[in-house]
């Protein structure tokens, strides 16, 4: 028959905890106890790292008695030791809110969207970037439409863009629009 958890809390009980007193149990040092249905009991030691001399010994001392005791099929023990201080790379760090970020050569953007399909956002778009394109603007149009691109269409040009080193793309130019 396998172990009980009230078992293994016994003979835990019976290990004297050299640093804190008492028990390793009443301590606080075992965290995690665990008694599966196949009798292995598994638990985390933890335990001030300044001490781990100590507590190896004690961790020896725990494991012997467990393989000792009718039931237990398998012991594992893992031991972890905290400082106060959190390591520098777990610290929080305070977030400042950025805000909108300027694109390099892009002085301003103008968003045509709608929630719905079919009232001539493309249409909009691409008469309003002609129209800054006759006024002398440098003018750069992109089109997100998630069902296909109709502004090749609406502004005169085929093909595809180049890619010359598969990382930036040309794109194509019509009516002073890029």
């Amino acid at each position: 028959m396998p172990a009980s958890r009230e078992t293994v809390q016994a003979v835990l009980k019976s290990i004297a905890d050299p640093v804190a007193g008492g028990d390793i149990l009443s301590s606080g040092v075992v965290r995690a106890l665990n008694v599966d249905e196949a009798g292995a009991v598994r638990f985390v030691m933890e335990i001030p790292p300044s001490a781990s001399t100590v507590y190896t010994k004690i961790k020896d001392e725990a494991e012997a008695a467990l393989k000792a005791t009718e039931g237990v099929t398998g012991v594992s023990i893992v031991m972890t030791g905290h400082t106060e201080k959190a390591p520098p790379e777990l610290r929080t760090r305070k977030a400042e809110p950025q805000g909108p970020q300027k694109i390099p050569g892009v002085n301003h953007i103008i968003a045509i969207a709608s929630g719905k399909g079919g009232v001539g956002k493309s249409t909009v778009s691409s008469n309003l970037a002609c129209a800054l394109a006759q006024q002398g603007r440098r003018v750069g149009l992109l089109d997100a439409d998630v069902y296909g691109p109709s502004q090749p269409r609406m502004l005169g040009v085929s093909g595809r863009p180049a890619s010359p080193d598969g990382k930036t793309i040309l794109p194509l130019r019509n009516h002073g629009v890029t």
